[in-house]
């Protein structure tokens, strides 16, 4: 009984989520996380499933990034870096319609927290893009923890040894999670943004906009 014990024991343990472990934020991190450049997405949100391939660019005071499905054609996601963070285009338009209509389904959503997971995702992303600089702070620190703010607004960022976690509390059920991830070249290739439940395991979430990066622009 004793060793059948310690077998599910370390079984559980090895099929459970990788801990990654910790390590120190140094200079030019955020720098490495790819935001413009090509190569192929996933957006999954519910039953919603779709893959495509993306380019993304800086291109007159914004971020743009258009997608092209198979069989569908291309959706643009735009986000003005001149002024309030907020996005626009036709595939805002499709996750905001799927969230809307989910959220009439499903009393656990509201869609005050679509709104708030889309403005907490744009300003991120404005603030990866234009001041990388402001986030000097947590890599000269030398530690593996570090908060900033954007505005008001409270972000935690990690750096473990799968990348760099970024985390933005948006009400007692939600939040938003940023993975950047396989760094090649000085550049993390991927990055996962999701928005997830305070409780759910590594690889759960009710939203998650995945991007892959073939080619990546060095800011």
């Amino acid at each position: 009984m004793g060793r059948f014990f310690i077998f599910i024991t370390l079984f559980l343990v090895a099929c459970g989520p990788k801990q990654y472990k910790k390590v120190a934020f140094k200079p030019g991190d955020f720098y490495s996380i790819c935001i413009e450049g090509e190569g192929s997405g996933r957006f999954k949100a519910w039953s919603d499933n779709y893959r495509f391939n993306y380019t993304s660019l800086v291109e007159d005071g914004s971020w743009l990034m258009g997608l092209r499905f198979p069989l569908h054609g291309e959706e643009v996601l735009q986000l003005s870096l001149k002024k309030s963070a907020a996005f626009s285009g036709d595939f805002y338009l499709r996750v905001k319609s799927a969230f809307y209509s989910y959220s009439k389904k499903n009393k656990d959503y509201t869609f005050a927290q679509f709104e708030s997971f889309m403005k907490s995702l744009a300003m991120l992303i404005r603030q990866i893009v234009t001041k990388r600089d402001t986030l000097q702070k947590c890599e000269l620190s030398g530690i593996t923890e570090c908060r900033f703010t954007i505005g008001k607004h409270q972000f935690n960022a990690e750096k473990n040894e799968a990348g760099i976690v970024i985390t933005h509390q948006l009400d007692k059920t939600f939040f938003l999670k940023l993975l950047s991830k396989d760094l090649k070249k000085s550049l993390y290739q991927r990055n996962i943004f999701e928005l997830k439940r305070y409780g759910q395991r590594s690889n759960e979430f009710d939203i998650r906009l995945e991007l892959s990066h073939n080619d990546c622009v060095r800011p």
